[in-house]
């Protein structure tokens, strides 16, 4: 994966309007504004949809099938949110920080100053907030008819990288 750091809380999300639940043979429109090599979309990829398809194929007669929208291809980084709302997405990921209208108390990990650039303290950080504050998690639900599914954070932008080797 490339080193692209987002610095942000990333949130995975779903429609709750889906009309293929009761099909043997699901299909979900799955995607991003960004590619695979970002962290997050890259964990959508990889480890996301790989999960999805084991669990609910072990579990149910059902069978899941994606349709990738990542880099852009069917959402851009901006129009996650709604294209999951409109239904033209049933999954998306996106950095909360290109939703500062819509979702304005969620970016706090990329907007306050002097935050941790280590993303496991990062991560930390935000479940203890969003389980504080469960207003966080219910908008979602509340104003988009979605489901929050997961958070992960990566480095800030401004972390430093090691000294590179000389040779």
């Amino acid at each position: 994966m490339k080193n692209w750091k987002l610095g942000a809380a990333v949130a995975a999300i779903v429609g709750l309007a889906s009309g293929s639940a009761f099909a043997e043979d699901i299909t979900l429109r799955i995607g991003s504004g960004h590619p695979p090599g970002v962290v997050y979309a890259g964990l959508m990829q990889s480890y996301f949809q790989t999960e999805l398809k084991k669990r609910v194929e072990e579990r149910t007669d059902h069978t899941i099938n994606f349709v990738e929208g990542y880099s852009g291809s069917i959402v851009k980084v901006t129009e996650v949110l709604e294209g999951v709302q409109d239904g033209i997405i049933d999954i998306g990921g996106m950095c909360f920080c290109f939703e500062a209208s819509n979702l304005p108390l969620h970016a706090f990990q990329v907007m306050l100053p002097f935050g941790t650039m280590d993303p496991v303290t990062s991560l930390k950080t935000a479940q203890d907030v969003y389980a504080q504050v469960p207003h966080l998690t219910n908008v979602f639900e509340e104003k988009f008819n979605q489901k929050l599914l997961s958070r992960i954070a990566d480095g800030g932008y401004n972390r430093r990288s090691p000294a590179p080797a000389s040779i």
